[in-house]
């Protein structure tokens, strides 16, 4: 009924040039997806390809068996073959079980329940064709996007390929299982977690087994991702069942390193499943009977409950189960232990600006007490020596009396140092010992139209409009449903349309040369990162290059605090007053 409906909106729309359908021969079976126009306007002209002219969409192709009955909490199983029938990706599938609330706040306004599944194992195909029409002859880049949302929430379908596909590589965004169906373990091998992690893992397989049927070239698949995104892109370096399916990684505000990555000693996911069990009023006794109980309840109420989890963490994140992960990150990153790739790592000048409008008037500023008490919040992650680092954390970032908007500003230095940054340069600084292909960014721009409040200054996920092309989506035609309301969100003006080229063009860049200069190394080159400059570029209007990015706070987190919770400095000895601020 769906695909009726398409055509008979393709039939009525005489403004535009019609869409039309191409079918492709996989492994998997046949799968037909649509084949629209690419607006001259858009693409870029290629040195090497020209424009691309046309760009097959295919959404909702199945990369595994849907993770329901025995699959829930269990490892992925990958797709059966269909035989005899045609697959029908000319729409999106529902994004997997989680809570509504950041879909609708973000995306889809009106998502209800019945719009999620934990039948959602499915990926989206945008591949351009050039002037020569073949998909043979195209060998393309491919470029894999691995949602973010706080490994809880998120879904492929907010994101949308077509345009960056356009800049010559095939773009695939996964859905994969998240939240308590992603991620919930008992610590032993009858719930071990991770499936989301493994969710990711198959789709990289199935692309390597199809994607050159799209004009993808599977020796060059680039991951890339943001916030938890992030970090899982990084995490899949240091598993040993990812070797050989990826070969560059673009980790955006998260790392593996990062405090929000995975569970540390001394939390275990085990605690966490055990407070869902009693929630549902399942037995904690025994892991078996455990899981079999929390497989028979609904999963909306799975996702919805409220559970007690590790402070500063989501309840339900990646974990050391010695299948997926063998050991830590930073731990594997001591010994060498990483699938070693060139890299691209970064952040956002302002990650945590938008995290707190819970307080009073934050608008205009904080005052001291208020920056303790989140303080105080947050250093009960450190039990017993809560109060020396609060004495630590007030004496970096304590403010003054006098200057609230100062003092909001240190407490979003304070978190987006503690969650996000501080953990890039606790990866790179020791893999750069491994590979030297790494390059490094601190991304600053923010539109003049961008509706958010400006004290939030270029917030986390700021970026992902324009790398994704959005001041240029509306120019394609879209026969298909997609009622998000991102690419809407901003009335672009001319240096949003020339940043998002700007963003596309690095990104691209990378997945073709694994390296994001040009062959012809026009603008500002960007140097890869050394660990004793420390240099990265600054992405705005005018990509800048510099070094040694906000020294004080990166060595507060990464030496300074190990000092303090080891004996070997007092709190009262922090950065901010023994150290000279060198660099931007």
């Amino acid at each position: 009924m769906l695909l009726i409906l398409v055509l008979l909106r393709l039939v009525v729309t005489q403004s535009t040039p019609k869409n039309g359908l191409e079918t492709i021969q996989t492994n998997s079976g046949l799968i037909q997806g649509y084949d629209i126009p690419v607006p001259d306007s858009v693409a870029p002209d290629l040195d090497n390809k020209g424009k691309a002219r046309s760009m097959g969409v295919f959404l909702g192709i199945p990369y595994a068996q849907p993770p329901i009955g025995d699959l829930r909490f269990a490892r992925t199983v990958p797709v059966a073959p269909w035989t005899g029938r045609t697959w029908n990706a000319t729409f999106y599938r529902p994004p997997c079980i989680q809570k509504l609330s950041f879909l609708r706040k973000y995306d889809f306004p009106n998502f209800t329940s019945n719009d999620l599944s934990e039948d959602c194992l499915y990926l989206n195909i945008f591949a351009p064709k050039f002037n020569n029409g073949s998909r043979d002859s195209e060998n393309l880049p491919v470029m894999v996007w691995i949602h973010g949302g706080a490994y809880t929430y998120g879904s492929a379908i907010e994101y949308d390929g077509r345009v960056l596909a356009t800049y010559g590589v095939v773009v695939v965004t996964i859905n994969y299982r998240i939240g308590v169906m992603g991620y919930l373990s008992t610590d032993d091998d009858v719930a071990p977690g991770n499936y989301g992690m493994l969710d990711q893992i198959e789709a990289l397989k199935w692309i390597q087994k199809n994607i050159h049927y799209f004009g993808g070239n599977p020796s060059k698949v680039i991951i890339f991702g943001q916030s938890s995104g992030g970090s899982t892109v990084s995490m899949h370096m240091f598993s040993p069942l990812t070797k050989g399916l990826f070969h560059g990684a673009i980790a955006q505000s998260g790392v593996a390193t990062d405090t929000f990555a995975i569970y540390r000693h001394p939390y275990r996911p085990i605690n966490t499943t055990q407070s869902l069990a009693r929630v549902a009023n399942c037995p904690t006794n025994d892991s078996q009977t455990m899981i079999n109980c929390l497989r028979g309840k609904p999963p909306m109420f799975l996702a919805e409950a409220k559970v007690e989890q590790p402070p500063m963490s989501a309840p339900w994140v990646p974990n050391v189960d010695q299948y997926y992960l063998m050991d830590l990150p930073e731990r594997l990153l001591e010994r060498g232990e990483v699938n070693s790739v060139p890299i691209i790592a970064g952040s956002v000048t302002s990650e945590t600006g938008a995290d707190y409008t819970y307080l009073p008037g934050i608008q205009n500023g904080i005052n001291q007490t208020q920056l303790r008490d989140v303080y105080s919040i947050h250093c009960q992650r450190y039990f017993d020596q809560a109060d020396i680092m609060l004495e630590a954390i007030m004496c970096q970032y304590g403010g003054k009396p006098d200057d609230p908007i100062g003092n909001r500003q240190r407490l979003f230095e304070f978190m987006s140092y503690y969650e996000y940054i501080a953990g890039i340069y606790r990866l790179v600084d020791r893999y750069v010992h491994l590979n030297r292909n790494v390059w490094i960014y601190s991304y600053n721009y923010r539109s003049i139209q961008d509706p958010t409040p400006k004290y939030w200054g270029t917030y986390h996920a700021i970026e992902l409009q324009y790398q994704f092309g959005m001041p240029f989506i509306s120019k394609f035609n879209q026969p298909w449903k997609w009622n998000s309301i991102w690419p809407t969100a901003i009335k672009w003006t001319v240096a949003d349309e020339l940043h998002s080229r700007n963003m596309m063009e690095l990104w691209s860049n990378f997945a073709k040369l694994l390296d994001p200069n040009t062959e012809k190394h026009q603008r500002p080159v960007w140097t890869q990162y050394q660990e004793y400059n420390k240099v990265y570029i600054d992405i705005d209007k005018r990509n800048s290059i510099h070094i040694n990015q906000h020294p004080q706070d990166v060595l507060f987190w990464n030496i300074f605090v190990p000092k303090v919770l080891s004996g070997h400095a007092k709190p009262s000895e922090c950065p901010a007053k023994t150290f000279k601020i060198i660099g931007k």
